[in-house]
């Protein structure tokens, strides 16, 4: 049983079938007008950007080859599978700066709310790579979210092809070569709907805090770290073009999957709440 945590998988590498190389670079322009202070960007952050969202359905036998990267002696969570996803997005303003980003969510997660006195379940974060090393810095000390640092390549969709983004390990760590590589189409439809988590009407309503991400928190396994967000935005359908290539060795393989682009959003990263008792021995 594990759940993520900054402890990366020292397995060697292999790659599953999918897009070639040889895509060309584009860095969409920063947008940001915020000032990045030197010390830490402590909760809660407030994040503007672009981002596809692919929902994936995996085995659960398979999802938790990809979820337990860290062990977990306290039994603070238990993975139950459900869907998971791969996300990207590129930040054109944070906290920290401009950064892009690639997450993989295996699935859902149970822990125990010892506020509620039951068990919940939630998503947890299992991979996640940045541009950025200062969002790697600061994701784990608030959120205990496992950030790892990566390069990117981002090509955007056009009247003449796909677009295009290419994740790889930095070019000075220990690894090397591609971590996920994937074309794709946004261009189904040229009107996007407006959505939005908030419930109008209902100010401490919010939708997704019945979708909180559950975390170990950074360097100790003795509690979890428990958020809530709140986002609104556009989106429209979108779709990868073929067979994503992965790094398989901490990725899974899938095949080309539907899923939505988000435009334009504004995205809140809230205070978490910790949380230290132990899922109840009936339920293990």
């Amino acid at each position: 049983m594990g759940v993520a945590s900054s402890k990366s998988n020292g397995a060697s590498h292999g790659l599953s079938n999918g897009a070639s190389n040889g895509a060309a670079s584009s860095r969409p322009p920063s947008d940001s007008k915020r000032e990045v202070s030197e010390g830490r960007a402590t909760a809660p952050w407030i994040l503007h950007g672009r981002g596809l969202v692919f929902p994936c359905m995996l085995p659960k036998e398979t999802a938790m080859q990809y979820s337990a990267y860290a062990e977990d002696p306290n039994e603070l969570v238990k993975f139950v599978g459900g869907i998971g996803a791969f996300i990207l997005v590129n930040y054109t303003d944070s906290p920290v700066g401009p950064y892009k980003e690639l997450v993989f969510i295996p699935g859902m997660y149970q822990y125990f709310d010892s506020v509620a006195g039951k068990v919940k379940t939630a998503h947890g974060i299992s991979r996640i790579w940045v541009d950025n090393q200062k969002s790697v810095t600061d994701a784990r000390a608030n959120w205990g979210i496992p950030k790892e640092l990566a390069e990117f390549e981002w090509k955007e969709p056009s009247s003449s092809g796909p677009g295009r983004v290419t994740v790889r390990h930095c070019s000075n760590g220990s690894r090397r070569g591609v971590i996920f590589d994937v074309t794709f189409h946004d261009n189904y439809s040229p009107i996007s709907v407006p959505v939005w988590t908030k419930v109008p009407l209902l100010p401490n309503f919010d939708v997704l805090n019945w979708l909180p991400l559950v975390q170990l928190g950074d360097g100790s396994h003795d509690h979890l770290l428990l958020t809530t967000l709140s986002a609104r935005g556009w989106m429209k359908p979108a779709a990868m073009a073929n067979k994503p290539r992965v790094d398989t060795a901490i990725l899974p393989s899938v095949e080309s999957l539907y899923g939505l682009c988000i435009p334009s959003f504004e995205l809140q990263f809230k205070e978490p709440v910790e949380l230290r008792s132990e899922i109840p021995a009936s339920v293990r």
